[in-house]
């Protein structure tokens, strides 16, 4: 991608090629000023159609970012089945909801459950632009997790309806403009926590170094 700095930089090394050429040859009249701005910017804006610079998003939060609960990222999310592909998606942490263990009596977990407590990550998605429907019916679960004291807390994955937090998938109709609610279960050991939420798909830049709301 080339950045403004880039364009810039041809921009000064367009104009001295102009300027360069007029004085080379003693009979050539010089170019007017007007002229070799216009042919610069034409060449420019030339270049940056070729490396796509017209399909550039707005700024994509870097791996490794630190924000605040309630600040507002912009991620480069993996298409499902496309390698190596990702759709935009914005994400605002709301809320690390504290839950009580009897709310999930109903899930049946057993005594896989035993000495651990729930939270409820509620999270703003949005889309962002036109690669973001690509992400129509994307599972979140594994993407968002939370953390105690920096370790991550166990994702649960909730099969059927679960009304206290319910939805981690975004719609099958998803779209450019589309805003949607999530809520993600994990589970922390009891009296650890969970006071940050991280962003690690299995996008390699992410998991290596994720985003993190604390």
């Amino acid at each position: 991608m080339i950045t403004r700095k880039k364009l810039l930089a041809i921009g000064a090394i367009a104009t001295s090629a102009l300027l360069v050429t007029a004085c080379a040859g003693a009979d050539e009249p010089e170019q007017p000023d007007d002229q070799v701005v216009e042919e610069t910017e034409d060449q420019v804006d030339d270049t940056a159609e070729e490396n796509g610079e017209d399909d550039v998003p707005g700024d994509v939060t870097a791996p490794g970012s630190t924000l605040a609960i309630g600040d507002t990222a912009v991620l480069a999310h993996p298409i499902d089945g496309e390698d190596g592909e990702t759709g935009l998606l914005s994400a605002t942490v709301n809320e690390i909801e504290s839950a009580s263990i009897d709310e999930l009596a109903d899930l049946d977990l057993g005594e896989s459950a035993d000495g651990l407590e729930p939270y409820y990550l509620h999270i703003t998605v949005a889309g962002v632009d036109e690669t973001s429907e690509a992400l129509a019916g994307a599972t979140l679960t594994n993407a968002f997790a939370g953390l105690a004291a920096g370790s991550p807390a166990s994702n649960l994955n909730v099969i059927g309806s679960f009304d206290p937090c319910n939805i981690t998938s975004l719609d099958s109709e998803w779209a450019a403009d589309s805003t949607q609610e999530i809520c993600i279960v994990v589970l922390s050991p009891e009296g650890s926590d969970v006071d940050s939420v991280q962003y690690s798909p299995r996008d390699e830049e992410y998991r290596a170094d994720p985003v993190t709301w604390e």
